[in-house]
C-alpha cells in the first residue's frame, strides 16, 4: 500500500513504529527505539520499497517485545523458519528495501474471572487475517 493509506492503517490500529530490522556484514539485528517492561503485545515487520509499504510478518509478543526480537535473531541462525526469515530479509536487504517493526500493546480482557488476560494471542490471529502477510504460515 502507499504510504498515506499504510500510515492510516497504523494509526487507525494504534501500531507505532518502534524500530528497524538491519543487515551489517550479512548479520541481521533490531534496532528496537523504544523499550518498555511491559507484556503482551502485537508486531509487524513492514517491507518498505521506497513507495510501497507490505507487511510481510505479524506476530506476538508475549513477554516484552524487546524479549522476542532476541528469540528472532537467535532463530535466525537455528530454526528451519527463522532462517527462512532471515533469508527473506537478506534478499530484501539486497533489493534495497528497507525492515520496519510496528507495534501495538495488546489489548486485556477479562475472561473467565480472571482480569487482565492478553489478547495478544487473538490479535495476532486477527491481523493476520487482515494483512495477509506473506512470510506468516498458512493458519
Amino acid at each position: 500500500m502507499k504510504e498515506i493509506e499504510f500510515l492510516s492503517e497504523m494509526d487507525k490500529y494504534g501500531f507505532q513504529n518502534v524500530g528497524k530490522i538491519l543487515c551489517k556484514a550479512d548479520h541481521l539485528a533490531f534496532n528496537l527505539t523504544r523499550r518498555c517492561a511491559e507484556h503482551g503485545f502485537v508486531y509487524l515487520w513492514i517491507e518498505n520499497s521506497g513507495q510501497v509499504f507490505t507487511v510481510v510478518y505479524v506476530g506476538k509478543a508475549g513477554r516484552t517485545l524487546h524479549a522476542r526480537c532476541q528469540q528472532h535473531k537467535g532463530g535466525f541462525r537455528r530454526s528451519s523458519t527463522g532462517k527462512a526469515h532471515a533469508g527473506r530479509l537478506r534478499k530484501g536487504f539486497i533489493d534495497n528495501k528497507c525492515y520496519d517493526v510496528y507495534a501495538r500493546k495488546a489489548d486485556n480482557a477479562t475472561l473467565f474471572g480472571e482480569d487482565a488476560v492478553s489478547m495478544a494471542c487473538v490479535e495476532e490471529r486477527v491481523f493476520i487475517k487482515k494483512f495477509q502477510p506473506t512470510w506468516n504460515a498458512a493458519w
